[in-house]
């Protein structure tokens, strides 16, 4: 039950900032809201994904944001990239990237090589998620266009 209230703090808290962060981006209407839904489910996945692994929860958060950002995309007929920038705004890991910085300037060099590992490993697997998610869709569209081109040319 811990993890149910937990999971939907997460939720609630995710599709508040990036509702926040959709308004200040110029999301216009119906948008706003779908875009904070794919922020809210993206930083949900995360959390219930992070107590197994930092690279699997960054991994699947980031496929759940680009296979929701091609699904609204393709339904409300408009660009992936509305929805997918907000939700991928809550992953972004801002706290690793101040430390990493803060460490740098300091010249403490094993928080520095630390936190830019985590850095890179969790920006990594949420640009892996989104990458492998948009090339099954090119996969799929491709094969979908080369299947009606073949039963064009056998008729």
């Amino acid at each position: 039950m811990e993890l149910v209230f937990k999971l939907l703090y997460a939720f609630i808290a995710a599709f508040i900032a990036s509702f926040g962060f959709a308004v200040f981006f110029g999301n216009r209407g119906k948008y706003i809201f779908l875009a904070a839904i794919g922020g809210a489910l993206a930083w949900t996945s995360y959390i219930y994904f992070l107590p197994i692994s930092m690279a699997l929860a960054a991994y699947v958060s980031g496929s759940v944001c680009a296979a929701y950002s091609e699904l609204l995309a393709k339904i409300y007929k408009s660009p992936a990239a509305i929805f997918l920038i907000i939700a991928i705004l809550p992953m972004v890991p801002g706290a690793d990237i101040f430390n990493t910085m803060k460490a740098a300037v300091f010249q403490d060099y094993t928080l520095f090589s630390r936190s830019l590992n985590n850095t890179l490993t969790i920006s990594g697997f949420i640009a892996l998620g989104i990458i492998i998610i948009f090339s099954l869709v090119v996969l799929q569209k491709n094969i979908r266009r080369n299947w009606r081109n073949k039963d064009s040319m056998l008729s």
